[in-house]
């Protein structure tokens, strides 16, 4: 009987999210499904306004501060009464950015019993990118993903589902309103000052880019309010706000988007409040959300969004899936994966197979016989450590997925800005470090991405880096032509020198060339001079 009840509580487990942003405060529950997905059993919204006046000292107010924890109290308060089993509270830009954040983390903790987590930017940005995989195929396109909140805008720019690059904007609807507030009794000055905050911004963090998109996906209220809105204008019968439609995957063409923004802000807030499809509660920032859409969209010459009804708490719920699928060890923690998400990851990057594997086995001998030189118990050569290698050798081409010459660059972006559940975000940035490092330039003092490291963690990437570079060209030809590689370690008249035996059926003239021409980094980091030797096999 006991088997049963667990059986059934294994079944029907409920989880929550609840969302602590700059606008609102969202709650979601949901009960998983057998195949790993959930459906919504309830979805709760309270307008707090937590960052309202921030921009002018950087603090919280004292009232948008004791209502935002009573908020999440009462939210917490339904998610019991569902019965769920886990909740997990996250607070955005505005707690992030406030001086007095802790104060709110302290206040929720007191009043709900909740551990309220501050996520980075960058967090955010993977958890909206998060939910609109899982709500799209994002296969075989270049994409945009675009979340605007109240305080921040996160533009995710993906291939194939997998993230190359993050754009983070310190700006958000809520947050652009008040920057311009001095101009509101001048609906075309606020206009224009709006325009040009966005533009320098998006100009200044967006960059050059390798990409040529093809859809825009957008999470946030901003988005679905525009879709709301554009549905009533072809629907002018719709009644009550209800419409024969979904929002999600509604497509808007910019030309829509313009349409609305300048007939919006010529509008009172009063009067925008009464526009069919949009929520009167957002009537003062919809302006602010659609200029930054418009830029976002004429930045990268964007004619087309597609709007998705959730977002970061919608990846809050599926990290926290992804989490329940890991087993726990028999030390009572959780056993880590590294090695299957690596392989994973590396399928929806789509690899080169066979080079791939042949040259994280060749990395893996090599590493092997390093440790046994060391002693398997040097903490230089520990099983993690092994692991890492293992994944960057896995990945270290993942950069094909958009273009040749700089894709040991594109590998890194594509590692760092994954979502690998069995890696932590430092393993993460070691892996993505030595994939960037396995051909062209070593790691130098000028790269932000390799001093951003720990000196513990910089020594980490040039060791695993030295012996990628060598596994790499021991498959220089992409054909397997090396059949396995061992590495002695010797002193000979005062000499240090690492001979690597090179076994194949024919000399592999292109490889051990390859291979020698890339050994500095592993012969400055271990000090022995690297021979290579041909064996027939």
């Amino acid at each position: 009987m006991a088997n049963q009840v667990q059986s059934d509580i294994k079944e029907h487990r409920r989880l929550a999210a609840i969302d602590v942003g700059t606008n609102s405060i969202r709650l979601i529950v949901a009960e998983l499904k057998p195949d790993g997905g959930y459906r919504i059993i309830d979805d709760e919204k309270d307008r707090t306004r937590l960052g309202a006046g921030m921009s002018s000292d950087g603090m919280i107010t004292d009232e948008a501060l004791e209502s935002s924890a009573k908020a999440v109290e009462r939210m917490h308060s339904i998610a019991k009464g569902y019965g769920v089993q886990s909740v997990r509270a996250i607070a955005t830009s505005a707690a992030r950015e406030a001086k007095n954040g802790q104060v709110l983390v302290d206040l929720v903790k007191e009043h709900a019993g909740l551990n309220l987590q501050i996520i980075q930017a960058e967090e955010e940005a993977r958890l909206a990118h998060k939910s609109v995989c899982h709500a799209f195929n994002l296969e075989s396109q270049q994409a945009v993903t675009v979340d605007i909140g109240g305080g921040s805008t996160e533009i995710v720019l993906s291939v194939n589902g997998v993230v190359d690059q993050l754009c983070l904007l310190r700006i958000g609807a809520v947050r652009l309103t008040e920057l311009t507030r001095k101009h509101e009794n001048n609906p075309d000055a606020q206009y224009d000052a709006m325009r040009e905050i966005v533009r320098d911004m998006i100009k200044s963090k967006l960059g050059k880019s390798d990409f040529v998109p093809s859809v825009m996906y957008g999470c946030g209220g901003t988005f679905t309010n525009l879709a709301t809105m554009a549905m009533h204008r072809t629907t002018p019968q719709a009644a009550n706000d209800l419409l024969p439609f979904t929002v999600r995957g509604h497509d808007v063409q910019r030309d829509e988007v313009k349409h609305l923004l300048h007939w919006l802000r010529k509008l009172s807030p009063k009067l925008r409040s009464s526009v069919p499809g949009l929520n009167p509660d957002r009537s003062d920032i919809i302006v602010a959300g659609l200029v930054i859409i418009d830029e976002i969209m004429r930045r990268l010459k964007m004619n087309r969004l597609r709007v998705h009804d959730r977002g970061i708490r919608d990846g809050v719920l599926l990290t926290m899936i992804d989490e329940l699928g890991l087993s726990a060890d028999g030390d009572g923690g959780r056993r880590i994966d590294r090695i299957g998400f690596a392989e994973r990851f590396a399928k929806q990057c789509r690899f080169e197979e066979p080079h791939c594997r042949h040259v994280a086995k060749m990395a893996m001998s090599i590493f092997d016989d390093m440790a046994k030189h060391y002693g398997v118990d040097h903490p230089d050569w520990s099983v993690v450590h092994r692991e890492l290698l293992y994944a960057a050798a896995l990945l270290h081409d993942a950069g094909y997925i958009i273009n040749y010459s700089k894709h040991h660059k594109h590998s890194y972006h594509l590692i760092a800005h994954s979502d690998m559940p069995g890696l932590t975000t430092r393993e993460r940035e070691i892996v993505a470090n030595v994939a960037r490092y396995h051909r062209r330039a070593t790691p130098k003092s000028k790269h932000p991405n390799y001093m951003k490291l720990s000196e513990v963690d910089r020594t980490i990437v040039r060791r695993l880096s030295g012996i990628l570079r060598i596994a790499d060209k021991l498959d220089r030809t992409h054909t397997q032509a090396v059949d396995r590689v061992e590495l002695e370690l010797m002193e000979q008249k005062g000499e240090s020198r690492s001979v690597f035996s090179v076994y194949a059926g024919k000399e592999p003239v292109a490889e051990i060339w390859g291979a020698a021409r890339h050994s500095a980094l592993f012969e400055r980091e271990f000090g022995y001079e690297c021979d290579f030797r041909w064996v027939e096999s």
